[in-house]
């Protein structure tokens, strides 16, 4: 720990980062330093093995995003848009989904008339929901919550949803892959997947760290 919260935060998401990356490079090795049957398994494997490292470094580091901001002690009036619509969606979770229209108007009138004195402080898990199935709809979520632009994500949703999550899936949930050994589930195909998630990975880290360096979760002013 340094004394910096910046800092911390920057190698809390890289050290996460590191360590995925070497358990997924190792994986990679298994599949090209093996054959026939072996090799399909190690494919198997690191199928599953790239879904646990994507969905485990976007929600991990988000979550310790969120943990960030609550220890700033920032009011609602200095930050950025997403991060007051994350906070009036967490209160208004908390109603459990009441019926009485009333219930969410007091919440809304509470928060926007005090706006300066409200100060952003919301429980990680309740707000960055990947629901053990990140796809493309739920990481949009994720990125708006944190303020993070989602143009190049939202052009890899063949990769993400299609490829990795749907044999992910099917992976999980035992069913056989032999047949596609030659075509979605090749060796080939797993190494271009494997560079694309591990891409997409990095992406993230350097905009999450990029967001915290420089306070881009703060409102911004006109110059």
């Amino acid at each position: 720990m340094s004394n910096d919260p910046k800092d911390d935060f920057q190698n809390f998401v890289q050290s996460d980062l590191g360590w995925r990356k070497r358990e997924m490079s190792t994986i990679k090795g298994f599949v090209f330093s093996s054959t026939g049957l072996n090799q399909h398994t190690y494919v198997r494997a690191g199928i599953a093995l790239l879904y646990s490292h994507w969905e485990g470094h976007i929600k991990q580091c988000s979550c310790e995003y969120i943990n960030y901001l609550n220890k700033l002690g920032v009011k609602l009036s200095s930050l950025s848009e997403n991060n007051i619509t994350s906070y009036m969606y967490y209160k208004f979770s908390l109603l459990n989904g009441s019926k009485q229209i009333t219930s969410y108007t007091d919440i809304y009138n509470s928060i926007s008339n005090n706006l300066t004195a409200e100060v952003f402080n919301i429980p990680p898990k309740s707000i960055i929901r990947t629901e053990s199935n990140l796809k493309v709809r739920r990481l949009e979520d994720i990125l708006h919550v944190i303020g993070i632009d989602n143009s190049a994500f939202m052009a890899c949703k063949t990769q993400i949803d299609s490829q990795l999550l749907h044999h992910r899936n099917g992976i999980s949930h035992g069913e056989r892959t032999d047949g596609l050994q030659s075509t979605t589930l090749s060796t080939a195909s797993y190494s271009t997947l494997h560079d694309k998630i591990i891409e997409l990975i990095g992406l993230f880290s350097d905009a999450i760290i990029d967001h915290v360096i420089n306070d881009k979760y703060m409102k911004q002013t006109n110059p």
